[in-house]
């Protein structure tokens, strides 16, 4: 858990960025920092590893005040990914990954399965890209990279000062998805500067929307939109924004032909539908439309070397919602369980389609558009 109590920056020339902000961010939760330019937002994030040090107030990790943490330490528990990606030139992507394991003085052979196992979860064939040079790589590329090394030495704290504002619209939403499934998938407790208001909307767990350095609102997604706190809140996410999702149906949120594989299908195919497709998972269904479990590309990736079948290695823990389930209590569940997505069946166990968090965010907007 990340607590700020009064926390307040005074810059040498008298700027006070940020002013007696006082805030919470739940173990393994998402938080968002929003706000205009000048809100405070990057100053706030900076100071949780040390890069900016507070004037006065409190931050406590787990507990612990952290400057008390000697600042080396506290920075290479904490992943960082920044928008310009800043990996080394003349490093390999194997070596940018691995830099602070190395550090560390991790042993090199985990590091190195450790590089593979990060590359695999991002869909870069570790083969091809382990030894490459980051000016080999596309920006979508490097940004992935960018990602997976602050999760190399399995920091239980990321922060993420816009990572994806750089990039084109499709590369950005496909950053986005990977990063919901690699947070339902790990858990960790993730700082996420943005200034775009969909962007938060579609990753946050809670949002912190910030002004002139003071905090505006912290809520969940759900609540911000129905109950903004004030006038600026309502205006920044948008007077016409829906004031209550359980206006929307769960058919509206509801993407009716999600990608799915058959049991007995062969390892080798189900990675060439998810490469066609552009996914990093595959739901498993039978002949009669039965949810039996999901397969993501780690797993394909884990055991590929073998002559298997989908229905060997498959995940049989699926958390699904069921056809009457109404859209506050899909919220609360993507919430609490940290996943991005969820399969909707029947009460017969039958796939009746997938929602997702930009599935309901471009619903959203759809309403807002019409409104």
């Amino acid at each position: 858990m990340i607590i700020f109590q009064e926390v307040s920056k005074t810059f040498e020339d008298g700027l006070d960025a940020v002013s007696e902000v006082n805030f919470r961010i739940a173990k393994g939760h998402l938080a968002v920092l929003i706000g205009p330019s000048g809100s405070g937002k990057t100053t706030t994030m900076k100071m949780i590893n040390r890069l900016i040090e507070p004037t006065s107030g409190f931050i406590y990790i787990d507990g612990k005040n952290h400057t008390k943490i000697p600042a080396v330490e506290l920075r290479r528990n904490i992943g960082y990914v920044i928008q310009e990606v800043g990996l080394f030139p003349h490093m390999t992507i194997a070596e940018n990954i691995s830099l602070v394991p190395r550090l560390r003085g991790e042993n090199p052979a985990y590091s190195q399965r450790r590089v593979d196992d990060l590359l695999s979860m991002v869909d870069l064939e570790p083969a091809l890209y382990r030894n490459r040079y980051p000016n080999q790589l596309s920006g979508g590329q490097q940004q992935r990279v960018g990602v997976i090394r602050a999760l190399a030495a399995d920091p239980p704290i990321i922060l993420m000062d816009e990572p994806f504002s750089a990039l084109d619209p499709i590369s950005r939403e496909q950053l986005q998805d990977e990063l919901l499934l690699l947070q339902a998938k790990l858990r960790k407790t993730v700082v996420f500067v943005t200034h775009d208001m969909d962007e938060a909307l579609k990753l946050a767990d809670v949002v912190v929307l910030m002004r002139d350095g003071k905090v505006e609102q912290q809520a969940s997604v759900d609540d911000i939109l129905r109950e903004p706190a004030s006038e600026f809140v309502r205006d920044f996410i948008g007077a016409e924004r829906p004031g209550r999702p359980a206006d929307i149906s769960l058919a509206q949120i509801t993407i009716d032909n999600p990608v799915v594989i058959d049991p007995n299908r062969g390892l080798a195919e189900a990675l060439r539908v998810m490469r066609r497709r552009r996914v990093d998972s595959l739901l498993v269904t039978n002949t009669k439309r039965e949810l039996l479990g999901i397969v993501t590309a780690k797993d394909l990736h884990r055991h590929m070397g073998e002559k298997s079948t989908i229905e060997k290695i498959m995940s049989k823990d699926v958390i699904k919602i069921e056809t009457d389930t109404p859209v506050p209590e899909v919220l609360r569940i993507m919430t609490s369980e940290q996943v991005g997505y969820l399969p909707v069946v029947d009460q017969n166990n039958r796939l009746q389609g997938l929602v997702t968090r930009a599935s309901l965010v471009n619903v959203i907007a759809e309403e807002w558009g019409e409104s």
